[in-house]
C-alpha cells in the first residue's frame, strides 16, 4: 500500500513538473432535503383537491353564505379552533368544528354539536348574532375583530373592556391597540371586579384573534373571491 502511494505521488510530481495540470476531484454537495408540507390536519393539498380546502368545503360555503359571511373566514375559524376535525374535544369544553361551548350549544339549541353540519349551522349562526350586536359604525375589520373576541371569550367581557377602553382613554372602537390593549387589564383582579363580568383570559382572546385573522388572509390570497359567499368581510 505504502508502495503504491510512492509511485503515484511520484508520477504526480512529474507531470506537475511537466507543465500538466492537477485536476482535484470535490465530492458534489448533497442536496438539500425537500422541504415538508406543512398542512393543518384534515387540510387537503390544493395540488391534489384543486381549490378544495376540507371535505366540510361545502357546508361551509352553504351556511356562510346563509348568514352572510365569507367563506374564507369561516374556514379560517374552524381550522384555527378544531384544525378541521369534527370529533375535536377540548378540556374547556369546546365541542366539533367550531368548537361550541356546552352553554352555547343549549342556547341555539344544537341537539348534535358533533355533526359536522349542525356544528357548522350553529357556529356560524352564533357568529352572526355576534355581529348584529356590534355597532355598525365601526370597521369591517374592527367589527370582525371584536366579534371573533366575543366568540371565544364571551360577549360580556367584550362589552367590560370596551367600558375600560373608555376609562383608559382608549378607543372602544377600535380593536388593534385599544380594546385588544384594554381586555388585558381585565386579567388582573383590580379591575375585574369592577367589571360587570369579571375575569377573562385576555391573552387566550387575544391570540385567537390574531389567529384567525392571519389563516383568513391566507385563505384570502389562496383562494379565489368568486361566488356569493366570498365577500371579504361581512
Amino acid at each position: 500500500m505504502r508502495l503504491g502511494r510512492a509511485v503515484c505521488g511520484g508520477i504526480l510530481l512529474a507531470a506537475l513538473a511537466a507543465g500538466g495540470v492537477l485536476v482535484v476531484w470535490k465530492r458534489p454537495a448533497a442536496e438539500p432535503p425537500p422541504e415538508p408540507v406543512r398542512l393543518t390536519l384534515h387540510e387537503l393539498p390544493p395540488e391534489e383537491e384543486g381549490e378544495r380546502l376540507s371535505q366540510y368545503d361545502e357546508l361551509i360555503r352553504k351556511y356562510a353564505a346563509r348568514y352572510d359571511f365569507d367563506w374564507r373566514l369561516i374556514a379560517a375559524m374552524i381550522a384555527v379552533e378544531s384544525r378541521f376535525d369534527a370529533e375535536c374535544r377540548t378540556a374547556d369544553g369546546g365541542m366539533g368544528l367550531m368548537q361550541l361551548m356546552p352553554d352555547t350549544a343549549e342556547e341555539m339549541r344544537c341537539a348534535k354539536p358533533f355533526d359536522p353540519e349542525e356544528n357548522i349551522a350553529t357556529g356560524v349562526k352564533f357568529l352572526r348574532s355576534l355581529c348584529d350586536r356590534i355597532p355598525g359604525n365601526l370597521t369591517e375589520r374592527d367589527r370582525l375583530q371584536f366579534a371573533l373576541a366575543a366568540y371565544n371569550g364571551g360577549y360580556g367581557h367584550l362589552i367590560d373592556a370596551r367600558k375600560l377602553a373608555k376609562t383608559l382613554e382608549l378607543s372602544p372602537d377600535k380593536w388593534r391597540g385599544n380594546v385588544e390593549e384594554s381586555i388585558q387589564f381585565l386579567e388582573h383582579e383590580s379591575y375585574y371586579k369592577q367589571s360587570r363580568h369579571g375575569y377573562c383570559k385576555a391573552q387566550v382572546i387575544i391570540r385567537h384573534v390574531e389567529r384567525v385573522m392571519k389563516k383568513f388572509d391566507e385563505y384570502s390570497e389562496r383562494f379565489s373571491a368568486t361566488g356569493p359567499s366570498a365577500r371579504r368581510i361581512f
